[in-house]
């Protein structure tokens, strides 16, 4: 089986019965100092290692990288850390909201009493509020090192984007590859719409900010990875085209048998395993060097919406829920945009960081379009 094959096996393997749909959240915070919102280092005394191993009692495993503590595990919560030390909390599988309301408010039980003893708070915002991205240390991990060096030859702002970001990200299932195109493609129609509705980012390099700072950032990091997957609002976009999509670019870094990671520059995949067959956790790794507005994996992940305080993330956990897991309710939306092109995707984006009530996207008022959204998914 070559690689193309297996990428789409993989794909394969993630097809669900309906009944066992669930969805998945990561929510990304900054840790701050209580009184002056600045950042918390990583290495610092009162910093986010400090934090982890405090809260590390609660887990039962413990991720170690460089012999720093970077991530925690336990069932239904794996606490990971993005590059500059900002704090991604992974919740679920779950099929109902409330779930992760629980496990989420279990997490502030923990580690709220800890912050309060630091003086330290978490912040869910786009970007951070004080700080600026080039003051903050990368955390011990090589990738981040090779990434941050990568991004220097690729765009503007790769260092904006790895210590500056914050993001939620919710993950949806599929059926049938006919149901991943269709899925896929309404998701990419309403991440404009998305990425308004949770528009979080008041500041950008402490200077006031109003636009999609979130977007304005990943359009300027590297476009062999971020952005939409070309022809994705393609009504026959599926696995074999993302396939091709990932196996076109070039990973940036790929895992050695020792263990290590090696950087590969500008060889596409393609290239690099042309005599090699990939196994699972290359794949796996291969898809995680990509960064589309949506992105595939076993699962459709919606990416484009800044962090925002968990109240607002279960509204719109709700939203993604009753919009994509109703087949009547895609069905409706798939009609309603079925002459969308890419290119109108993009002039969405602009048209919501004017004045909403005036906008027009898809050829509709912009501001009755979301509440025709919102009344869908309360209906």
């Amino acid at each position: 089986m070559n690689n193309k094959d297996k990428l789409i096996e993989y794909f394969k393997s993630g097809i669900k019965n309906s009944k066992d749909f669930k969805l998945g959240l990561e929510l990304e915070h900054f840790v701050v100092c209580k009184n002056s919102q600045e950042t918390v280092s990583f290495y610092a005394n009162n910093g986010v290692e400090e934090v982890l191993k405090k809260i590390s009692k609660y887990y039962d495993d413990m991720v170690y990288s460089e012999g720093h503590l970077v991530g925690l595990k336990r069932k239904n919560m794996i606490i990971t850390l993005e590059p500059a030390g900002q704090l991604e909390v992974s919740i679920g599988e779950f099929s109902g909201v409330h779930d992760f309301e629980i496990e989420y408010n279990r997490f502030l039980n923990e580690i709220n009493p800890v912050l309060d003893e630091m003086e330290l708070n978490l912040a869910a915002m786009g970007y951070h509020p004080v700080s600026k991205a080039i003051d903050m240390p990368l955390v011990p991990k090589e990738r981040y090192r090779i990434m941050n060096e990568h991004f220097k030859s690729t765009g503007t702002r790769g260092i904006n984007m790895m210590r500056g970001t914050c993001a939620t990200q919710i993950s949806i299932d599929y059926y049938s590859e006919d149901d991943f195109k269709n899925k896929f493609r309404l998701a990419n129609i309403l991440t404009p719409v998305l990425t308004y509705l949770t528009h979080n980012t008041p500041v950008f390099e402490g200077v006031e900010n109003s636009n999609f700072a979130r977007k304005m950032i990943w359009d300027s990091v590297d476009n062999a990875r971020s952005g939409f997957v070309p022809n994705s609002l393609n009504v026959d976009f599926g696995f074999k085209e993302y396939a091709d999509y990932i196996l076109s670019a070039p990973p940036i870094l790929i895992p050695k048998e020792n263990g290590e990671l090696e950087y590969t520059a500008f060889k596409a995949l393609s290239e690099i395993y042309a005599l090699k067959s990939m196994n699972e956790g290359e794949i796996e790794n291969a898809l995680s060097m990509f960064f589309p507005y949506v992105r595939l994996k076993k699962y459709i992940e919606i990416r484009m919406m800044d962090s925002i305080p968990f109240e607002k993330v279960v509204g719109i956990l709700s939203l993604i829920k009753n919009l994509f897991y109703d087949e009547k309710n895609v069905e409706i939306l798939l009609k309603r945009f079925e002459d969308v092109t890419q290119k109108d995707a993009e002039n969405a984006f602009d048209e919501l960081e004017k004045n909403v009530e005036t906008s027009t996207i898809y050829g509709e008022n912009a501001s009755k379009l979301v509440r025709d959204l919102l009344t869908l998914s309360n209906n």
